[in-house]
């Protein structure tokens, strides 16, 4: 089974946790990058180990599509994830050693085409960072992009 969310930018999913709920909608002004990630899991039957997804693109209003960058995120390893004395703070996202979404590898405009390749590993979510900037003059209302 396949599963996507929508996640704001200032979350990170932590390899072997369960991320948030996600998010439906956001809102951006002229001139303001915006972030956010799309975030994959795929659970693969018993015989196999991972599935490749084909046919990544982006699509929606060419005033934002144009400016839009795509990484995708790579789990970097944390040996020392906070000292020892800072074990009651609640704001840290793990106190042990973890591996932590934290390189982010640029996806180049080229690649997205239905012939693309995503392989997702069996049980691990995987994460695509979108970052599009708002044109000046852009006109207010609802705009749809489509990973």
């Amino acid at each position: 089974m396949l599963q996507l969310r929508l996640l704001p930018s200032i979350e990170k999913t932590v390899v072997g946790a369960e991320p948030s709920a996600g998010i439906a909608a956001a809102s951006a002004l002229w001139e303001e990058r915006f972030s956010f990630q799309a975030v994959c899991r795929y659970d693969a039957a018993a015989d196999e180990e991972h599935f490749v997804y084909r046919g990544l693109t982006l699509s929606g209003d060419p005033r934002l599509t144009g400016s839009a960058e795509l990484f995708l995120q790579q789990p970097v390893s944390v040996g020392l994830a906070c000292y020892p004395e800072s074990d009651g703070d609640p704001d840290y996202l793990t106190h042990d050693p973890a591996l932590i979404p934290d390189a982010l590898l640029p996806l180049p405009h080229s690649q997205l085409s239905p012939d693309s390749e995503l392989p997702l590993p069996s049980g691990q979510w995987i994460g695509i960072w979108l970052t599009v900037t708002v044109p000046t003059g852009l006109p207010g209302g609802e705009y749809a992009l489509t990973v």
